[in-house]
């Protein structure tokens, strides 16, 4: 299994991640880790041990913020399968990349996120359907990758989790393997995390 320290830190025991816990945590900075005694789990596979630091991987802001695109675009069909009408979201995330890119500015990233919080925020919660709340779990991942402070992808990857956990519930509430399809998209978030990691 691989580690990964988040952020630099002078004490002598540091805290690793892993896996999803990596996607939970993350950070400024991230560095590939090597654990030098035995390491000790808890809670959301964090472990703390003495470790060397192995390398620092490829992560920064603007990084962060094409991981968090990704991760709202992945879940952007359940929203639009429910409102297919609406195309505020899928503009903020558009926006999001070509601001990251340069090609757009501040005020454009500003007006995309505030556009898709709109469309979060105006969705009413129904007692007998699910899809309204799936909806603004779908919308606040596509709002949240257009933020000025991205905080490093977490948000718009929590919320796209929660949509893909929630869309497995029925009109009526009935839950469907709903821990299943959080896990899973919890996985895709850590592989394309790690392909970003990775790149030279």
């Amino acid at each position: 299994m691989r580690w990964f320290k988040v952020n630099p830190d002078s004490g002598k025991e540091t805290q690793l991640y892993s896996g999803i816990a990596l996607v939970l945590n993350i950070g400024a900075e991230v560095y590939e880790a090597e654990p030098l005694e035995d390491i000790h789990i808890s809670g959301n596979s964090l472990t703390c041990a003495p470790a060397r630091i192995v390398r620092k991987m490829n992560w920064d802001e603007r990084i962060a913020r094409l991981f968090a695109c990704d991760c709202a675009s992945h879940t952007l069909r359940i929203f639009e399968g429910w409102r297919p009408n609406e195309k505020r979201p899928r503009r903020a995330i558009e926006v999001a990349r070509e601001y990251t890119n340069g090609r757009a500015d501040a005020n454009a990233l500003q007006k995309a996120w505030g556009d898709a919080r709109d469309t979060a925020s105006s969705t009413k919660y129904k007692e007998s359907a699910y899809t309204d709340l799936i909806a603004y779990f779908a919308a606040r991942a596509a709002s949240d990758c257009a933020a000025v402070d991205v905080e490093w992808g977490e948000r718009s990857a929590t919320f796209a989790a929660a949509a893909r956990s929630g869309s497995t519930r029925d009109k009526k509430g009935t839950t469907v393997n709903q821990s299943i399809a959080w896990i899973d998209e919890r996985k895709w978030q850590v592989e394309r995390l790690m392909q970003y990691l990775e790149t030279p």
